[in-house]
C-alpha cells in the first residue's frame, strides 16, 4: 500500500516553523540556446530610473507595448526540453568544495545536505494547502543521505500544452517582454526593448537554507538585481522579481488577485529572500500602464485567503514524509510522489530503477564521488 499524506489547510497551522535566511552560494547562466554557462553572463539589472523610486507604491503612465517585436521573439519550446535537474547538477559538480564540512580535512563523501532541487519545486509544496485546480507529480531519489526531488509534468499538463491557443502563447511572450522592458544588461545601461527577446536565457542562483530539521541547496531563476539597492551580497535583497497580471477591474478579479497570484508571489520571493515583486498592470491587448511594487513582507498582510505559517508548515511535513519513505542509497532508484486536490492527499509510491523517472544521470555519479561504484 502506497504511503500517504493528508492536505488539509487546518491541519498545518499554528506557529511558523523555523527557516534560516537563504544564503547565495553561487549561479549559473544558461544561453538561449540552453548551454550551461557557469558564471553571471546572463544576470540583469532594473533600469528603472532611480528618481521614480519603487520600493514601495506604484508609478502610473508608464506605456510598455508587450507586443514589440513579439513575432522575432526566439522560443523556450518547453515541449522539447527533459533537462530535469541537470543545470543545477552541473553546477554542484563543479563546486564541490562548497559542500565539504568546515573543518573536516577527507575526502568529500556526501552533501551533507537533506535536500537538493529547485526553487520552483519548494513553491508548489507551500501552495498545495491551497491547491484546488492543479495536481503534481513529483519523484525523488536519495544517494550519500541527500534526496533529490525534481517536478514531473502530469498527463494532464501535458494535454493543456497540447490544446495550448495562439493567445495563451502570447500571454507567455508577454512575461518575458516586460522583463525585457525592465531589465538592462549592465548596471550602468537602459533596457532595451526595440531587439527581439531571447526566451530561452536565464540567470540562475544557488541558495542555501534550512526549513525546520531539514537542510537545503536549490536553485533559483531570477530576474535581475537592482544596482540602487545596498545590501549583503550573500542574500537576495538586491533582487526583484518581475511579474505581469491583467489590471483589476473589480471586486471579483481583486480577490482572484490576492487569493491565487499573490500566494504564488509570497511563495516564490520569500523562498529565495527577495523583498520586492514588481508587477506590470497590463490591458487586455498586452500594454503595461502601470507598476507596482509589493513588499514581499506584506504580501500575506493584504489578504486573508492563505497563512504563511499553513504553507511553510506543509512543506516541512512533506519533507519530513518524503525522509520516512525514500531511503536506501542507490541513484537509481526513483519515488514518484503524486498530489491530487480532489483527494486532499499525497502519495508515495516506490518506483524501483526506473528510466522514465531518473533523476541521477551516470556523469554526476562518476563525478562525483569517483570512488562509488554504481552498478
Amino acid at each position: 500500500m502506497d504511503a500517504c499524506l493528508p492536505v488539509i489547510a487546518s491541519k498545518y497551522g499554528g506557529n511558523f516553523p523555523y527557516f534560516r535566511q537563504p544564503v547565495k552560494v553561487g549561479e549559473f547562466s544558461l544561453d538561449d540556446t540552453r548551454q550551461f554557462h557557469h558564471d553571471s553572463s546572463r544576470q540583469k539589472y532594473m533600469s528603472w530610473p532611480s528618481n521614480k523610486s519603487l520600493d514601495s507604491g506604484e508609478s502610473t503612465g508608464v506605456y510598455f507595448d508587450l507586443n514589440l517585436l513579439i513575432d522575432k521573439a526566439v522560443k523556450k519550446d518547453d515541449s522539447q526540453l527533459d533537462e530535469r535537474l541537470d543545470n543545477l547538477l552541473k553546477w554542484i559538480v563543479r563546486n564541490q568544495s562548497k559542500f565539504q564540512v568546515k573543518g573536516y580535512k577527507g575526502e568529500l563523501n556526501s552533501l551533507s545536505t537533506n535536500f537538493v532541487c529547485y526553487r520552483g519545486l519548494m513553491t508548489k509544496l507551500m501552495v498545495t494547502p491551497y491547491e484546488n485546480r492543479e495536481p503534481w507529480i513529483i519523484c525523488a531519489s536519495k544517494w550519500r543521505d541527500t534526496i533529490y526531488l525534481c517536478a514531473f509534468d502530469t498527463e494532464e499538463k501535458q494535454a493543456e500544452r497540447q490544446r495550448e491557443t495562439d493567445r495563451q502563447r502570447t500571454m507567455t511572450s508577454w512575461g518575458y517582454k516586460f522583463e525585457q522592458f525592465m531589465m538592462a544588461d549592465a548596471a550602468d545601461s537602459e533596457a532595451n526593448p526595440h531587439v527581439p527577446v531571447l526566451e530561452g536565457e536565464e540567470f540562475c542562483c544557488v541558495l542555501r537554507s534550512r526549513l525546520g530539521s531539514h537542510s537545503l541547496v536549490y536553485g533559483a531563476e531570477v530576474d535581475g538585481l537592482d544596482p540602487h539597492h545596498t545590501g549583503d551580497p550573500s542574500t537576495m535583497a538586491r533582487f526583484v522579481e518581475l511579474k505581469t497580471s491583467r489590471e483589476v477591474d473589480n471586486q471579483r478579479q481583486r480577490n482572484t488577485l490576492r487569493r491565487f497570484k499573490m500566494l504564488k508571489w509570497w511563495a516564490q520571493s520569500f523562498l529565495v529572500g527577495i523583498e520586492r515583486v514588481v508587477v506590470g498592470f497590463r490591458d487586455d491587448d498586452g500594454v503595461v500602464h502601470r507598476l507596482h511594487a509589493y513588499s514581499t513582507r506584506q504580501l500575506p498582510k493584504d489578504q486573508d485567503f492563505w497563512s504563511p505559517a499553513v504553507c511553510m508548515n506543509f512543506a516541512d511535513a512533506l519533507l519530513s514524509f518524503v525522509a520516512r519513505h525514500v531511503t536506501g542509497d542507490d541513484p537509481r532508484a526513483v519515488w514518484r510522489l503524486d498530489f491530487r486536490p480532489a483527494e486532499r492527499r499525497v502519495t508515495c509510491t516506490p518506483l524501483g530503477r526506473s528510466q522514465r523517472f531518473r533523476l541521477l544521470p551516470d556523469w554526476y555519479t562518476e563525478q562525483m564521488f569517483p570512488r562509488e561504484l554504481v552498478t
